[in-house]
């Protein structure tokens, strides 16, 4: 029974992993047809603009951070991809810091994409979400899966809350897949209570301030 439990709980992690959150969001965003020209049916002028957002998270939200990981493992600078003790985390952290960084100037400066401006919200969630786990990460360590799930949630929240669909299947939902995903690094000892709920607190609390702003 326990390892069919670990062996849940490792798929739940893999599936679930924090770099697939960026681009799961976006394309929640861009699949709900909620947002006005982020959807299949927006002017083909518009939609190179979804394009350029699209390509540029999947790139330096996922690929390239994907590849500093394995860089970094075949370099040896850190011991194994879970990343288990929270120094061999930090190097990771930075260049996922940098290349989110780069990711919102390519396209809010450089590119100057026009999209509504929930699309701008979601990243600068996922930027402070990043290089505030950094900051955490140099004294203690926090749950980065659940960062992940907890601005996956957030950004949910952010799109019922500004779309007005007050859709709360969809809320329900991705809160207890949240509670999977909190199961799973428990379960894998990869984390203290605190530490997941740390995690998810940040996250949901990086996606979701900027209504304060509105």
């Amino acid at each position: 029974m326990k390892k069919t439990s670990n062996i849940f709980a490792r798929l739940i992690s893999y599936v679930f992993h924090p770099l697939f959150m960026p681009s799961l969001g976006l394309m929640l965003f861009f699949f709900s047809k909620k947002i006005n020209g982020f959807n299949f049916y927006a002017p083909s002028a518009v939609q190179d603009d979804n394009i350029i957002v699209i390509s540029v998270t999947l790139i330096f939200s996922l690929i390239l951070p994907s590849f500093f990981v394995l860089i970094l493992k075949k370099g040896k600078y850190i011991e194994s991809y879970h990343m288990k003790n929270r120094e061999e985390r930090l190097l990771p952290f930075t260049l996922m810091s940098i290349s989110m960084v780069c990711a919102y100037y390519l396209l809010f400066s450089f590119y100057e994409v026009e999209v509504e401006p929930i699309i701008m919200f979601f990243y600068v969630g996922c930027l402070l979400s990043i290089i505030l786990a950094l900051a955490i990460t140099f004294t203690w360590k926090i749950s980065i899966h659940m960062i992940g799930i907890g601005g996956f949630t957030g950004a949910v929240f952010l799109l019922n809350y500004l779309s007005k669909s007050n859709n709360i299947t969809m809320l329900v939902s991705v809160i207890l897949i949240s509670g999977v995903v909190a199961y799973s690094r428990l379960t894998l000892k990869a984390h203290t209570i605190k530490q997941v709920v740390a995690g998810y607190v940040l996250g949901f609390a990086c996606e979701s301030f900027v209504l304060i702003l509105i």
